[in-house]
């Protein structure tokens, strides 16, 4: 029986710049000591069906799981970008808290690559709040919902 969620893997091409968007620029903690390291081996390769693997991994930690950073250092030469857009099946988003969203956009719009400035919901459960998308490095997106309450999951409301 599945208890709760455990991490969301995000493939990057270059794992420091990742790590300097998610934990310099959106603000998430660093990975502590030992949660950036590189995985190889037979078992790997076996589980991401590829031959002789080497990812270099990084494991943001988020309240409830971890954001799990991969940089495959072999196979190389996959696609260097996201290609699948929001609407497109197959495509996901990660999708973070924040206090105070606004606030943030006026301060980072010039430097982040945000889709428009943070809309307020208009159906649905979170009717109200504010989110807005933008994209990591490598085109993967990235949602950021404000909130009242760090606790809480949903939105602040307007």
């Amino acid at each position: 029986m599945i208890t709760r969620f455990n991490h969301m893997g995000i493939t990057v091409s270059d794992l420091d710049k990742s790590l300097d968007f998610y934990c310099g620029a959106l603000g998430l903690p660093r990975p502590p000591e030992g949660h950036v390291f590189t995985i190889s081996g037979e078992w790997l390769g076996k589980l991401v069906g590829a031959d002789k693997p080497e990812i270099s991994v990084a494991f943001v930690p988020l309240d409830h799981g971890i954001l799990e950073l991969l940089e495959y250092r072999h196979p190389f030469g996959g696609r260097q970008i996201a290609s699948l857009r929001n609407w497109d099946v197959g495509s996901a988003h990660l999708a973070l808290n924040m206090v105070g969203l606004v606030a943030f956009y006026e301060e980072k719009r010039a430097e982040l690559p945000f889709l428009s400035a943070p809309q307020v919901v208009a159906q649905g459960p979170w009717t109200g709040g504010y989110v807005v998308y933008l994209r990591d490095p490598d085109g993967n997106s990235v949602e950021i919902v404000d909130i009242d309450d760090p606790e809480d999951s949903g939105p602040a409301q307007s």
